[in-house]
């Protein structure tokens, strides 16, 4: 069952990492930093355009493009972390995205209790929600970010998972997805946000339309917290 908090505790809770967030942008001379880092962030948009633009040619099977789950898979590391069960079951959920294409909203919930739920060879049972975020910010990349521990890193989510059932903690994982969301949008109705996603279409070449101002958010936080795992 899905067991949202109420709307003050998430809006607490969305102004705290947004503060993060605002701060670790002010820390970080962005310009110097999309130059310092252009030949990674390039091929990241990159490949994300590619794989946008196979995933929404919808007249077309997924299968179609021979290297369509190789990329995907190695771009996001699904061969690392996931058995050999869940990846293909993972391809099958990406091709049932697009049958109702951008049409329906999806429970959150519904959609990682029995499409996210991997096994480890000694049966315990993971919850792949990062993976799920993938899925869908590739379905919609408006309405869905990426949840991972470079966006965690800047965002300072909350990570406390212990002791919790499986159900708690797909309802903390969604918790979380919304301040991400709700951290963005924030971000996007400031004047600061808008000179960023300008220069960030500038520098880069395949960030057109194709690719939303929300996923160029999601680049950036992601490269950020990258910067912050090296460190």
């Amino acid at each position: 069952m899905l067991i949202i908090m109420n709307s003050d505790k998430l809006n607490k809770k969305i102004n705290f990492s947004f503060e993060n967030f605002r701060t670790t942008i002010e820390l970080n001379n962005l310009d110097d930093f999309l130059i310092r880092n252009f030949i990674s962030i390039n091929e990241t948009v990159t490949i994300y355009y590619s794989l946008k633009k196979a995933f929404n040619d919808t007249d077309k099977d997924l299968s179609y493009y021979n290297d369509f789950q190789k990329t995907f898979y190695q771009f996001y590391g699904i061969n690392r972390f996931t058995s050999d069960e869940f990846k293909k079951i993972y391809f099958d959920v990406l091709c049932n995205l697009r049958t109702d294409f951008h049409k329906s909203e999806i429970n959150l919930y519904e959609f990682v209790k029995h499409n996210m739920i991997d096994s480890t060879k000694d049966g315990r049972k993971i919850i792949q929600f990062s993976f799920a975020t993938k899925a869908l910010n590739l379905y919609n990349d408006k309405e869905y970010p990426i949840y991972d521990n470079n966006v965690n890193k800047v965002l300072k989510l909350n990570q406390d998972f212990n002791s919790k059932n499986e159900d708690e903690r797909i309802n903390m994982y969604i918790e979380n997805l919304y301040v991400i969301k709700g951290v963005y949008e924030k971000f996007l109705l400031s004047n600061t946000c808008k000179g960023i996603i300008k220069d960030f279409r500038n520098k880069f070449k395949y960030a057109d339309e194709t690719i939303s101002d929300l996923r160029i958010i999601d680049f950036l936080v992601w490269k950020i917290g990258d910067k912050f795992t090296k460190k």
